[in-house]
């Protein structure tokens, strides 16, 4: 699913990865529902399903508007702190989608 979140007064497209479903093992799919909505720029990945809370929990791809550019990939470490609140009040309200992460126990309750 891709979701859209103001960052800096800009628009940058937020794909939330899920149990089953690594956005990264799908760019190819995912080019073509950013080029059909005529998306051109910088791409977040939340991948805390599979990362956990650690330092690569997000990376970003820039999108051309045809295809991702693999050579832009990066884990940040300067993500904006909205878009992680964001990002963990969407966790917390589908607390299902974290069953099946890698987070500790002690992780999940703070969620």
């Amino acid at each position: 699913m891709i979701k859209f979140r103001k960052v800096d007064n800009s628009e940058i497209a937020v794909i939330t990865a899920i149990a089953g479903y690594h956005p990264m093992q799908h760019l190819k799919a995912l080019s073509a529902e950013l080029n059909s909505i005529d998306y051109c720029g910088v791409v977040v990945f939340d991948l805390l399903v599979f990362n956990g809370q650690s330092d690569n929990r997000f990376a970003t791809l820039f999108f051309n508007g045809k295809s991702f550019d693999r050579a832009s990939f990066k884990t940040p470490t300067d993500i904006d702190q909205n878009l992680i609140n964001k990002q963990d009040n969407y966790f917390r309200t589908h607390p299902d989608l974290l069953k099946k992460s890698v987070l500790s126990f002690s992780e999940l309750k703070n969620f």
